[in-house]
């Protein structure tokens, strides 16, 4: 008999910073560092930050693992924010490439605003090639438009997998095809 396959651990990433440094500043307990260097199935864990807002200045936060936990406190809720010093970013909040599954827990996300230049715009704060599954979390604000002719999908989210949410908020999302001859899909969810 062959012995059982030993079970991978996931490694758990604290984050201790509300800064937004990008890699390479020096700050190696911010979320950008830790979603850059963790691996699939790893945790992220957000739970002692002593902030309750991280502001985004520096683009989407890219998750390239197919599975990945970004966890919250259920006490001091977190909110990660496209607004930093009064404007918001042209940009997404989340951005997971990855075909697994996105697990996001106790944590809000707001004013995401996805503008491409060219083609069609999906998902105005959160976008997964895979699954997403949301426990106790807000979406506020988002908005995905575009400049031509082309379709939006998913004003606050779009899924190309599955998505399930438990104990979720969605308010003030916006999917606007503008003036042109595309079209609007799901002003706050879309999946496929």
């Amino acid at each position: 008999l062959s012995p059982p396959l030993a079970m991978a651990v996931p490694t758990t990433w604290t984050v201790n910073s509300c800064s937004d440094a990008v890699s390479g500043s020096g700050k190696t307990d911010t979320l950008r560092y830790a979603v850059q260097h963790a691996a699939s199935g790893d945790i992220v864990d957000m739970s002692h930050l002593s902030c309750s807002t991280i502001s985004l200045h520096t683009g989407a936060i890219h998750i390239p693992q197919s599975t990945l936990t970004l966890q919250g406190n259920n006490n001091n809720r977190l909110t990660i924010t496209g607004k930093y010093e009064g404007n918001v970013e042209h940009d997404r909040i989340l951005d997971h490439t990855g075909t697994g599954t996105l697990y996001i827990d106790h944590i809000n996300v707001e004013l995401g605003y996805l503008k491409p230049t060219s083609g069609f715009s999906d998902g105005g704060c959160i976008y997964s090639a895979g699954n997403v599954n949301m426990f106790d979390v807000g979406v506020y604000y988002c908005k995905a438009t575009v400049t031509g002719n082309d379709d939006v999908f998913g004003g606050a989210v779009l899924t190309h997998g599955s998505l399930t949410i438990q104990y979720g908020t969605f308010s003030g999302n916006i999917a606007d095809a503008g003036s042109g001859n595309g079209f609007s899909f799901g002003g706050a969810v879309v999946a496929f």
